[in-house]
């Protein structure tokens, strides 16, 4: 399977209008504040997004994102592997007034002035969230 590379800003308005989906890879190179938070990790993390509306027409995307890395043991100081899988449903907002009206089920990611989400930072974020303290 050949894999391709992700773009980084994606309109999730236009994507989901024709319910895309992407999968494919970010390399680990982009992510510069993931690779720092680990010991070492995989080139690539694969990530899979399925863009959509809801019944009340609000846009979401969903998907997952799978990580290879090898983490620090704080009581043995040595490194040992550990797989990291996120699953993740996002809908773009745009301004404090969206935020509040958006149901629990999805969790708000801010549009930048073109009414584009950058993917990648999104993706990163959600890794180094689901780093084991």
């Amino acid at each position: 399977m050949v894999k391709v590379k992700l773009p980084q800003l994606i309109d999730p308005q236009k994507s989901a209008m024709k319910r895309s989906t992407y999968v494919g890879i970010y390399s680990t190179a982009l992510m510069e504040r993931f690779v720092g938070s680990v010991a070492a990790c995989s080139e690539e993390v694969s990530v899979d997004v399925k863009f959509s509306k809801d019944a009340q027409s609000l846009t979401y995307f969903q998907g997952t994102a799978n990580a290879q890395v090898d983490l620090l043991c704080q009581r043995c100081n040595h490194e040992f592997p550990h797989s990291i899988s996120i699953e993740y449903c996002f809908s773009p907002v745009q301004g404090q007034e969206a935020e509040e009206e958006l149901p629990e089920a999805y969790e708000p990611v801010e549009v930048n002035d073109h009414g584009e989400v950058d993917l990648l930072q999104l993706i990163e974020d959600e890794l180094i969230l689901s780093l084991p303290i």
